[in-house]
């Protein structure tokens, strides 16, 4: 899976807020004690499982995730690619489920299973009509704690990777959006994808896999949310049962510290078989715990929303330099960078990338105008709402916010800050970020080019 740049990357799950507060009610207990409220059951094990259960009665499905605190971050180079080998496997095959027959139970009745390896975690999703929820909850546990990695199911998976890498590096918007990260983050895991590289993956034994699962998916890494129609306090009662033997392990950690951010702008621009020019223009951004990072959801709505947002306003509209504009960030652990994505002339490259950079640092000296900020704000508002009436989505809000943000009252948290934004309080984060701050720009144009 690819962490290829996408319109409001943050929306998946950072904009999933105001419309759920209402289920957010009800706080948070002590190891080992339960706290229930009408929509959503909180349960810490001894061992450091964390369990949420979340009722959604709109419709008979309900989704069952982990989120398991494994990703590239937790890597040193060496590893590269070893926490989202891992995952691809948890549902091949366990000891006491052969090859593919998890697949095919939650496919017969109608379900489906996905795997999200990503930076600061791995997800796993079983969803499914609410009536085989039991079935959900039962694979999950399966898959998470009993996987095996037999050399013929390793060689498969594998064989898989590297062609993945091999079909990646071979395609010119890939090596642009890889070659940006690496620009702001230098050697920092957030700088690669995920898949890691052919040398890495190569490396990787039935052993070395085992070994992993053995010391990441423990108590202290594994989050549990389902979430819709069911009980969600039985539901929690047949999780702890499911999940109470699992050993305590250590909590990971990040193989590195915070990232280093250049010290002076970037420009590359690169050569390869594109029609057409492709750039990447960003600057150094919060992580989930910098200040700013709420402030961040709010920036990138007034940045991308739509045909009325400035990125399209002002580079497609009022100075036809781009064909197509949109603003993303990562919401992550440490920092990761503010990036714009364009299609555009080649000859505009240049153009571009400084109109684009004007555009931040405007932010930064002029206060956001109040229709502006509102209109940001109301998009948000009917986001949640369409998130709110899946379970998947809702088990995603839950499972992303727990997750990232490290604690079980993070989303709680959220919500209340994300209401407190102001015009000032983004003014004040582009001063922060985008003033002074290098950027990096990053482009492909055709071959046929001087």
């Amino acid at each position: 899976m690819t962490q290829s740049p996408r319109k409001h990357c943050l929306l998946v799950f950072g904009c999933m807020v105001a419309a759920l507060a209402a289920l957010l009610a009800g706080g948070c207990s002590g190891e080992g004690q339960r706290t229930v409220s009408t929509t959503r059951v909180f349960t810490e094990l001894p061992n450091g499982v964390t369990i949420i259960t979340a009722e959604n009665r709109s419709g008979a499905v309900v989704s069952a995730q982990a989120w398991v605190t494994d990703g590239a971050i937790h890597e040193t180079a060496d590893e590269a690619g070893i926490a989202s080998m891992v995952a691809r496997m948890i549902f091949d095959e366990t000891s006491t489920s052969g090859p593919g027959e998890i697949t095919s139970r939650v496919e017969a009745v109608g379900g489906g299973v996905s795997i999200m390896p990503s930076a600061d975690y791995s997800t796993f999703t079983v969803t499914l009509p609410s009536e085989h929820a039991d079935l959900a909850i039962e694979v999950l546990a399966d898959g998470v704690l009993h996987a095996v990695f037999t050399p013929e199911r390793v060689d498969r998976t594998r064989a898989q990777i590297v062609s993945e890498i091999g079909l990646l590096e071979s395609k010119p918007m890939e090596r642009v959006n890889w070659q940006f990260f690496k620009q702001m983050l230098g050697e920092h895991p957030y700088a690669r994808p995920p898949q890691g590289t052919i040398a890495t993956v190569s490396a990787f034994t039935p052993a070395s896999l085992a070994a992993r699962h053995a010391e990441r998916y423990v108590g202290a890494n594994i989050l549990i949310v389902v979430a819709g129609d069911m009980d969600p306090e039985k539901t929690a009662e047949r999780l702890e049962t499911l999940f109470a033997d699992v050993p305590a392990g250590e909590p990971a950690q990040p193989a590195v510290a915070e990232p280093d951010w250049p010290t002076a702008d970037i420009r590359v621009v690169e050569k390869g078989d594109v029609h057409r020019g492709y750039q990447i223009v960003g600057f150094p951004a919060p992580g989930v715990h910098d200040p700013g990072s709420i402030e961040m959801d709010v920036l990138l709505t007034i940045l991308g929303l739509g045909r009325s947002d400035r990125l399209e306003r002002e580079l497609v509209v009022e100075r036809q330099l781009v064909s197509g504009v949109s603003a993303g960030w990562y919401t992550r652990r440490q920092g990761s960078p503010m990036f714009v994505v364009m299609e555009l002339s080649p000859e505009n490259v240049t153009e571009a990338a400084d109109a684009t950079v004007k555009i931040f640092q405007d932010l930064a000296e002029t206060p956001v105008d109040e229709e502006e900020f509102e209109k940001a704000k109301a998009f948000y508002e009917s986001q949640l709402l369409f998130m709110r009436e899946t379970a998947e989505g809702l088990a995603g809000f839950y499972g992303y916010w727990t997750s990232v943000g490290g604690r079980s009252d993070y989303a709680d948290e959220y919500i209340e800050k994300i209401a407190d934004v102001t015009p000032e309080d983004v003014q004040q984060l582009a001063a922060t970020y985008f003033a002074d701050s290098p950027h990096a720009a990053v482009a492909v144009v055709p071959e046929w080019m001087d």
